[in-house]
């Protein structure tokens, strides 16, 4: 079995826990026999888009009517026909889960306490009646995957002792800043746009490891700004977690077997 294999034995099922929006508004409960449908997560591998590893909130109802509250970390958003579903870890059940996004009642920031429309919402991510989505941040497909992998891994990192430090959520953005120096995206690049989006990251860990694969597969500028930023994310906050040096010295034997 290579490293990466074992990587991904090691880390399987493994999840980062977001925070919960205010208690003021949000109150996580969900119902004991509820009627949402299991998904394999193998069957929702990766695929380095905007909205794989977004943490929120969700207020919903399901077809028997009963309403939910939880925290979810979302993996990959299809449309079926003219339903939209979301398939998402639900840190409730522990569990992937498939949702309709029509039957979302209300979306709850897990930064701001912010409730927001479902719509407008997932329009960030697939866009509404078919248009384009309005977070590519003006970046080609592959360069747009090679970013999220980056952000991927160093959020992984910075939340894996389930704490994202504002010096960690800094030095990930000092990341997206030479990322686009090197890519010549600078005078382009929404770089708030961004760090907006990493302080609502939690990816799990399969996101993790495909987003190593990437950056290892890519080489170049890539690999080395993520050797670099490991080290800065750990080093932020002034507390060596056992977490955070553990994966991280996992993720660099990775680099080194790739070299």
């Amino acid at each position: 079995m290579g490293l990466i294999e074992t990587l991904r034995s090691a880390l399987a099922g493994r999840y980062v826990t977001p925070p919960q929006p205010p208690s003021a508004i949000f109150k996580e409960f969900v119902p004991e026999n509820e009627p949402e449908e299991f998904i394999e997560p193998a069957s929702i591998a990766p695929r380095l888009e905007n909205i794989e590893g977004v943490a929120c909130a969700i207020s919903y109802t399901d077809s028997g009517g009963r309403v939910s509250e939880r925290t979810i970390t979302c993996k990959r958003l299809d449309r079926k026909g003219g339903t939209a579903y979301l398939y998402a870890w639900c840190h409730v059940r522990e569990q992937v889960r498939q949702f309709r996004t029509d039957r979302i009642r209300e979306v709850y920031d897990i930064e701001s306490g912010e409730v927001i429309a479902p719509h407008h919402f997932f329009a960030r991510f697939s866009g509404s009646d078919g248009a384009s989505p309005t977070n590519l941040w003006g970046l080609s497909v592959a360069h747009r995957a090679d970013l999220l992998a980056g952000l991927n891994i160093l959020t992984f990192i910075a939340r894996c002792d389930r704490d994202f430090h504002a010096d960690e959520l800094e030095a990930v953005a000092n990341y997206v800043d030479d990322w686009a120096e090197a890519h010549r995206y600078s005078d382009r690049l929404p770089v708030d746009d961004v760090s907006d989006h990493v302080a609502r990251l939690a990816p799990d860990s399969e996101q993790f490891v495909v987003s190593l694969e990437r950056v290892v597969d890519r080489g170049g500028t890539n690999l080395a700004l993520i050797g670099d930023y490991m080290d800065a994310v750990i080093a932020a906050d002034g507390v060596l977690h056992p977490n955070e040096a553990h994966w991280a010295y996992v993720a660099r034997r990775v680099i080194s077997e790739a070299g």
